[in-house]
Formats: structure tokens, sequence, C-alpha cells
């Protein structure tokens, strides 16, 4: 089974989506977060879930019941969670 990593620029996403939706809600920023840190684990079962990207080695795959997309890189060892974007934010060359 492989292990799940996320990269600092991936942990940076997480706590930037923590503080733009916390002054909305601080329970939906929770809620978020939530699903974004526990949706990809399936994804060291099943590395090939997400669609490959322009990138090297990197797919994109839409966390379900968010808007947002993780950009991962998965080897046999390790799930590397390299980005996390909003699918409505200018993502392109961001991913890699």
């Amino acid at each position: 089974m492989r292990i799940l990593i996320w990269s600092l620029p991936a942990r940076r996403d997480l706590l930037d989506i923590v503080a733009y939706y916390s002054r909305v809600s601080p329970q939906l920023a929770d809620e978020l977060v939530d699903r974004i840190e526990s949706a990809p684990l399936i994804l060291c079962d099943y590395p090939d879930l997400g669609t490959p990207t322009v990138g090297r080695d990197v797919r994109k795959w839409l966390v379900p019941k968010t808007l947002f997309i993780l950009f991962y890189h998965a080897d046999r060892k390790r799930v590397a969670i390299r980005r996390v974007r909003h699918g409505a934010s200018d993502w392109a060359g961001q991913a890699s």
C-alpha cells in the first residue's frame, strides 16, 4: 500500500482555504478541509483515478462534494499531493 504525503505548497493551499472560508463560516472551513484531507486516501489504492495533466506524471482529481482539485503524483510507494486548487481558479501551470 502506498503512503500519502502532502507537499508544503499543498499544505499552504489548505491553510489558505481555511483562512478564506473561515471568514464565511468556520464550520464550512472545517468541513472542506476534512473532506480534502480524507478524500485522497482512496488514491493510495487506486492512483489512476485522476486524469493525467500535461505536467510530468501529475494527475488531477476532483475532491468529492467540493469544488477543489488535487494535483498529485503517484509511484509504487507513495501518493504525493502537490497542490490543492479551486476548480474555478486559474490553476494551469501551477499544478506541477
